[in-house]
């Protein structure tokens, strides 16, 4: 067992206002809480154990397992799935709080790797509030915290295309933060400009680039202090230069996607090895699968052949789907996720009407009517994001796929933390990871939620 420190905890993120201060001491017999009882408010105790719990690691279950966390570091300290796990060398009893989950699933907290906005912020919206950096950084907070209600803990906030003015006043404001008090983000999703003008989806079409300086037209948009920054960036390979950048991008550290793109199976195949390794929102935006000319969707199914040189743990990219009844119907979504269910990544592309009421928004110099989960471009009939939640997702996965609950966790866990090069701190039960972890029901619904240790969201709290 690792040193432990016996300060107080700075708890942070939701308090809930009923709390009694009046808990039994964490060493008296009482100190074993229900995950119905007060749930650790106004408990101080440095670590956490966690028994009678389901753990969900890489699509496995672990029924009646215990989760040790130091609260105070903010990462997991050993649990039942650690080769190396022993109850040897306890902390003294004063220095615990036990929780009791009583069979629930202990999964670790989601991850949403196309996030555009929710809650009434847009990421690129430089006149957010006041149009100050402050009151960007305020909505950009308001988000994570809202966020932990749907299991997410981890995100990428994403950005459609846009202009050079708007990438360099807001992206300083998104890059990767370890916090406790909100979702934090793992990097920028950049989603274009550098598209096919074929395939703009509600992407302006004036904001759309190419790349004839290579790697150096992507710092030019951007900004050369922003691309570290960078988690993902989606692009349309075949526009010119931008085949030719994926190497360079790749050396970075960025995760390559293909999406807005009329990109042939061979083209798709050609960029995959040169080192891209996913694709965003499969189906969408793209040429559509075809038994001659299968697009980018025939990655999916591609024989190891023919991406000999892929970069990708898997040969085959991994993908993100929108998994919301309205971008993909149920039958496509169980077609995608079971000719490569190890590649498979829910995503939302939530824009910033997820939260609100059904109605008109404004958005730019356009407007966006949105019914329901549905948003659509006021007037026509392209979809303009989703208003869908990561858990709504998972439900829906687990029921069309017809998957149990381990298994579909692993795309909101597992598989984005390795598209994204985190799954040693993110995704993830191991010892030494960070203590990021959703409790939900055997049905998918999420009933608590821990961030870097501390309790941030519990059932009761939603509205």
């Amino acid at each position: 067992m690792p040193r432990i420190s016996t300060s107080t905890p700075n708890t942070s993120g939701y308090v809930d206002s009923d709390a009694d201060d009046s808990l039994v001491s964490p060493n008296s017999p009482s100190s074993v809480f229900s995950q119905e009882d007060k749930f650790l408010t106004g408990v101080t105790a440095p670590i956490i154990r966690f028994i009678n719990a389901t753990l969900c690691e890489e699509g496995k279950s672990y029924p009646n397992s215990q989760l040790w966390v130091d609260a105070e570091s903010g990462v997991i300290l050993k649990s039942s799935i650690d080769t190396e796990f022993s109850d040897d060398q306890e902390p003294s009893p004063e220095e615990v709080t036990t929780i009791d989950l009583n069979g629930d699933i202990l999964s670790p907290g989601f991850i949403d790797a196309q996030l555009n906005g929710a809650f009434g912020m847009d990421f690129c919206d430089v006149n957010y509030g006041d149009g100050s950096i402050k009151a960007f950084e305020e909505g950009v907070a308001y988000i994570g915290r809202q966020l932990f209600k749907t299991g997410v803990t981890s995100y990428c906030p994403t950005l459609p295309s846009t202009y050079p003015h708007v990438y360099q006043k807001v992206l300083p404001s998104l890059k990767p933060k370890r916090i406790s008090t909100a979702a934090e983000s793992l990097g920028y999703h950049l989603e274009g400009p550098f598209l096919s003008p074929k395939k703009p989806g509600c992407h302006p079409r004036d904001a759309i680039v190419t790349a004839p300086k290579h790697f150096q037209s992507f710092e030019e948009i951007y900004g050369a202090d922003n691309i570290d920054g960078a988690a993902i960036i989606t692009l349309a390979a075949e526009q010119e230069g931008v085949m030719e950048s994926i190497p360079d991008l790749t050396k970075r550290g960025i995760t390559v996607s293909l999406g807005h793109s009329v990109l042939d199976y061979d083209g798709g195949c050609k960029a995959v090895n040169l080192g891209a390794k996913m694709i965003t929102h499969v189906y969408n935006a793209m040429t559509q699968p075809h038994h001659r000319e299968p697009g980018l969707f025939g990655l999916l199914g591609a024989p190891n052949k023919d991406l000999p040189d892929s970069s990708c743990q898997l040969t085959k990219p991994y993908y993100g789907i929108i998994v919301d009844g309205v971008h993909v119907h149920r039958s496509g979504v169980a077609v995608a996720y079971h000719a490569h269910p190890e590649g498979c990544c829910l995503v939302t592309d939530a824009m910033f009407p997820m939260g609100l009421p059904s109605g008109t928004y404004t958005w730019g110099e356009q407007t966006i009517v949105k019914d329901d989960l549905l948003l659509f471009l006021n007037g026509t009939n392209t979809i303009a994001g989703s208003g869908v939640e990561l858990d709504t997702c998972l439900r829906n996965l687990m029921a069309w796929a017809e998957i149990p609950i381990e298994t579909a966790l692993k795309t909101v866990t597992t598989h984005p933390a390795r598209v994204l090069g985190v799954e040693n701190k993110k995704g993830t039960l191991r010892a030494k990871a960070d203590a990021d972890l959703t409790i939900l029901d055997a049905a998918g619904n999420i009933k608590h939620v821990y961030k870097l240790g501390q309790c941030v969201y519990r059932a009761a709290d939603k509205k």
